[in-house]
């Protein structure tokens, strides 16, 4: 079996969040994690990094909801302005 560099194995972590690895690259990986206290504190920085990004985006979808029109208020301002050009 080869031993992953570190910069293998980072790249092999990253990877591994957005697929899944081969049999052999992820044995590779949870060796190299075993024994490289480098990459297991890089791994569990990643993940927080990548988890407050996630909430970060959740947080903004959410804002950008909240800053939505109802279907009322829309109907309302349509009312105002259809008003408003009548009286003109």
């Amino acid at each position: 079996m080869v031993i992953l560099s570190c910069k293998k194995a980072s790249f092999l972590f990253e990877k591994k969040q957005l697929t899944k690895l081969s049999f052999m690259q992820s044995v590779q990986l949870r060796w190299h994690m075993a024994i490289c206290d480098g990459c297991s504190k890089y791994a569990s920085q990643s993940l927080l990094i990548n988890s407050m990004l996630q909430h970060k985006k959740t947080m903004q979808e959410k804002s950008l909801a909240d800053l939505r029109l109802s279907e009322q208020a829309k109907t309302r301002i349509n009312q105002t302005l259809r008003d408003k050009l009548k009286n003109n």
